[in-house]
């Protein structure tokens, strides 16, 4: 499987995603489905961090277009932070400070650092996001695919539980419904995940085309074609 490929199943697992949660709230498979987005778009992060041809370049795409989603993201999503694009620049930063700073301890801080930044900045998928694409760079070889694996199912299993505040429920309430409430939170996202298997079929190869800005045209221009459609057509959260 190709780059090209790839990247087509991180968009459309998204789009799926979004329209559940926009339009279809009850549909948890189509949420489901949309928990394969997000990894796939880390591991085109660290591998776009290994293939482009100007890092900097390639951080300050980031950082525009974020700033360009903001608005649409805003609308759809009220008051749940700031949208992906900020997750996956902090997520470039700390895998390029990681290969620039030569003490792997301070290069740990910087990597921390910047997943302190996006729970500062509330990003979508936070620091959860920036430690899974440090991951993806870190065992981005063939050879530590394992390694890949054991580490991830080890951030979902150790940083979920209590990023959805599930331990907290479990010691201070007695109400089994927001215990599994919260649970199926956690199993859900630990569905990601499943994208490994798309991971772990490619095979080096760009693909047919390269599409470098199908994805940053692709994401506000879904979310808010999804928002007039929710908000003016009355359906999902716009009813």
């Amino acid at each position: 499987m190709n780059r090209f490929t790839i990247k087509i199943i991180a968009i459309t697992t998204m789009l799926i995603d979004h329209m559940g949660a926009m339009l279809f709230p009850q549909a948890i498979w189509m949420r489901m489905i949309g928990r394969l987005a997000f990894p796939l778009f880390a591991w085109m992060i660290a591998q776009g961090f290994r293939y482009t041809h100007s890092r900097r370049k390639y951080l300050i795409r980031l950082l525009i277009f974020a700033v360009i989603c903001e608005v649409p993201f805003q609308l759809a999503f009220p008051g749940h932070g700031t949208n992906v694009l900020w997750t996956l620049a902090l997520g470039l930063t700390a895998i390029t400070a990681w290969e620039a700073i030569e003490d792997k301890v301070l290069g740990a801080a910087a990597v921390l650092a910047c997943g302190i930044a996006a729970l500062a900045l509330k990003t979508d998928y936070d620091i959860y996001g920036v430690l899974t694409i440090f991951l993806f760079h870190l065992f981005g070889d063939a050879k530590d695919r394992g390694k890949l694996a054991g580490s991830l199912l080890a951030l979902n299993l150790i940083y979920l539980p209590v990023s959805y505040g599930l331990w907290e429920t479990i010691f201070t309430r007695s109400d089994s419904w927001m215990i599994l409430a919260r649970l199926e939170n956690v199993i859900l996202q630990t569905l990601s995940m499943f994208a490994l298997l798309f991971v772990f079929t490619y095979n080096g190869r760009p693909g047919p085309l390269r599409a470098k800005y199908l994805f940053y045209a692709f994401y506000p221009g879904h979310i808010f074609i999804l928002y007039l459609i929710a908000h003016y057509g009355h359906i999902g959260v716009g009813i």
